[in-house]
Formats: structure tokens, C-alpha cells, sequence
């Protein structure tokens, strides 16, 4: 009776350790994540390089996405790629999927396209690529990354609508202002377009200065100018939206116009300043063309200068459309002097 009893446990022990060792061995072949700098043994195929898009498309452009993976097995892998674009809210707004084979101990390079869609906003977007193995389960989770050296998992590109290139005055989109600003009459004819360069020009001995904006107030979006400020003293150059009334709904990157590169970030909300930053700029902004960016979303709005991140905010903002702008003039809170000489605010493009 012993002996029998003794065989039953044997039996039962020998087919335990036979099922865990099958499921250790399907376990893989599993969609098992890796993450940086941690190994997994036994990966089938490895994630070795990933080259998001990066920089700032258009609408209608086509953008790239670059993979390259590894067989380390004897055998051919099927593969399943699905590559994700997010906006700021993480709301999906595009998707490819790819199947494909990877042969034996062989490595492959995948790229994949994305045609961008004409009603797309303008802003900043994520990609994300994943790796499976089919069959693919809900609960499977994609191979992620080459156990030697980090792969980025998420790129992040711009998206523009229009870049307006200034080769002459688009009076559909923009208008000249003519108001009292601060100590400057903004003058329309201070207002020219010169070699494909919008101009606003600072007078000498006087307060007049000048203004765009737009005809139509604009939703959340990228905005973006690439400008020289002018050598005048007392007085700034102001990249911002905004819309009646004052205090309201309003967010700016103003500057002012000399060589120090003082420049101040701020946001109007319910009847006063919301956010307010002052800051340095490290170079002087009247000695050649610099890149300011305004991105702002339903999460916030973010301030890129040459396209470094400098802030980023997300309360206490306005939520209307404003009207895109851009100024040069003379506030009262300076109090200085006007140009000795006469000088200008240089446009090369705006994009939004």
C-alpha cells in the first residue's frame, strides 16, 4: 500500500514539474516588456534602434518612423508593429499597424509612414511604437527594448497648418492696428514688407510703433514667429494672443528691445495676471533672427525659445480663442527715451 501510495506522489510530481517547465518555456515566447537598461532572457526579438519623427511637419506631409529588430532565434518570427500618435491629452488621433517576418538570427529594418490629416490642429504630438509576437491577446504587453542601450519608446514632433512667409501682406489674414498703446500711437505705416521680410520700424524721436494681428481669433494651437528685434531701448516686441476684454484672455512673450535679452512670459485670466515669469534670454535679440513658440492646448500652455522648453503652465488660463498678434512700442511702465535712430522689428515667417 506504501509502494502505491509513493507512486501516486511520484506521478503527480514528475507531471507538475513537466507542466512548469512547458509553461516556462512558452512563457518566452510571450510579449514580455523590458524597459531601460533591464534584460530578459531568452527575448526572441529585440528592439535595437527606434528613430521617431522629430521637428515640425505640415499638414498633409508624410512623416517617418524607423525600427530596427533582431531574430535572435533559429527560426522565422512573425512580428506585429503599431505605431501611436497622441495629442497633448493622450487622446489617439492616428494609428498604423504593420505585420511582417523577420528570418532566422536575421535583423530587419521597418519604416513606417503617416500621411498627416488636413483637419489636424496645429501643436506638439506624441509617437509611440510597440512590438508584438503574435497571436497577440488583450493582455499581452509588446516587446520593448534591446537589453545593451535605452531605445526611446516615445519621440515627440510638431505640426503646423501655415507658415506665412511674408512675400507680401496677406490682408485676408492680418490687419494693421491703429490704437494707443501704452506711450506709441501704433501707426499702419510703420507696416511694410521688404525682401520678403515683414517690417515694423521704430522711428527715431518719436513713441509710434506698429501691430499685427489677426483678422480671425484663433484656437489652441502652435505658434511660432521667427524675428530680430530692434535696437530701441524703452521699448518691446510682444509675441502673444489675446482678445477683448483686457485681463481676460491674453498670453504673451514679450521682450524688450535692446541688448540684455530681458524678456517676460505671462497669462491674463479672469480680470488679472494668472502667470507671470521674467527671465534671460543668454543671447542679445537685436543682433540676429531667434525662434519664439507659444504651444497652447486644453492641458496648458508651454514656451520654447529656439526651441528649448523655457516654461510651462497649466492653470488658472484663459480658455477663448484670442487673435494671433505681434507689436513693437513703447510701454509707460519703462518710462525711457525714444530710438536715436531709426530701427525695426524683422519678421522673417510666422507659422501656426
Amino acid at each position: 500500500m506504501k509502494v502505491k501510495i509513493l507512486l501516486f506522489w511520484l506521478m503527480i510530481s514528475a507531471t507538475l514539474f513537466l507542466m512548469s517547465a512547458i509553461q516556462a518555456e512558452g512563457s518566452a515566447l510571450k510579449n514580455q516588456e523590458v524597459r531601460s537598461g533591464q534584460s530578459l532572457a531568452n527575448q526572441p526579438v529585440q528592439v535595437q534602434s527606434i528613430l521617431h519623427p522629430k521637428g515640425d511637419y505640415f499638414i498633409e506631409d508624410s512623416i517617418p518612423l524607423k525600427i530596427t529588430l533582431l531574430n535572435t532565434t533559429d527560426r522565422t518570427i512573425d512580428v506585429i508593429l503599431i505605431w501611436q500618435i497622441q495629442d497633448d491629452s493622450k487622446l489617439q488621433i492616428g494609428s498604423i499597424r504593420n505585420q511582417t517576418q523577420l528570418g532566422p538570427n536575421k535583423s530587419g529594418d521597418f519604416q513606417l509612414l503617416w500621411h498627416l490629416p488636413p483637419s489636424i490642429p496645429s501643436g506638439l504630438y506624441t509617437s509611440k511604437i510597440q512590438v508584438f509576437i503574435p497571436p497577440v491577446t488583450f493582455d499581452d504587453v509588446p516587446l520593448i527594448l534591446k537589453s545593451e542601450k535605452a531605445v526611446p519608446l516615445i519621440g515627440t514632433f510638431g505640426v503646423f497648418r501655415h507658415q506665412d512667409n511674408f512675400k507680401t501682406f496677406d490682408s485676408a489674414f492680418w490687419k494693421k492696428s491703429t490704437h494707443q498703446l501704452g506711450m506709441s500711437l501704433l501707426n499702419p505705416d510703420k507696416i511694410t514688407i521688404e525682401a520678403e521680410l515683414l517690417r515694423i520700424s521704430l522711428g527715431a524721436d518719436c513713441f509710434e510703433g506698429g501691430e499685427i494681428q489677426t483678422l480671425e481669433v484663433m484656437p489652441y494651437g502652435m505658434y511660432e514667429a521667427k524675428l530680430k528685434l530692434p535696437r530701441a531701448p524703452s521699448s518691446i516686441t510682444g509675441f502673444f494672443l489675446y482678445t477683448s476684454p483686457d485681463y481676460y484672455y491674453e498670453i504673451d512673450i514679450e521682450i524688450q528691445n535692446d541688448s540684455r535679452g530681458i524678456y517676460y512670459l505671462t497669462t491674463y485670466a479672469n480680470g488679472k495676471v494668472s502667470n507671470s515669469y521674467e527671465g534671460k534670454l543668454g543671447f542679445d535679440p537685436t543682433a540676429g533672427f531667434h525662434t519664439y513658440r507659444i504651444v497652447y492646448s486644453k492641458e496648458g500652455v508651454s514656451f520654447y525659445i529656439d526651441e528649448k522648453s523655457v516654461k510651462k503652465w497649466t492653470k488658472n488660463l484663459p480658455d477663448k480663442p484670442m487673435h494671433l498678434m505681434l507689436n513693437t512700442w513703447y510701454p509707460t511702465w519703462l518710462k525711457g527715451t525714444s530710438a536715436p535712430a531709426n530701427t525695426e522689428l524683422i519678421a522673417d515667417w510666422i507659422r501656426y
